[in-house]
């Protein structure tokens, strides 16, 4: 499977601020970057609720 960009993802979605597209594609960033450490999703959910990233914002 092809590894895709945070813009990438980012760019069929609609109704994002580019300032909110941004935030999401730094987000999407830091978790790949986190994952790439061998950190599970737990670490990585956790890492999400420390900065806190809510399911809606």
């Amino acid at each position: 499977m092809a590894s895709h960009t945070a813009e990438g993802l980012l760019a069929s979605v609609q109704g994002l601020t580019p300032g909110r597209a941004q935030q999401i594609g730094n987000q999407i960033d830091e978790c790949r970057r986190l994952l790439a450490t061998n950190a599970d999703m737990d670490a990585v959910q956790q890492h999400l609720k420390d900065k806190g990233t809510s399911k809606r914002s």
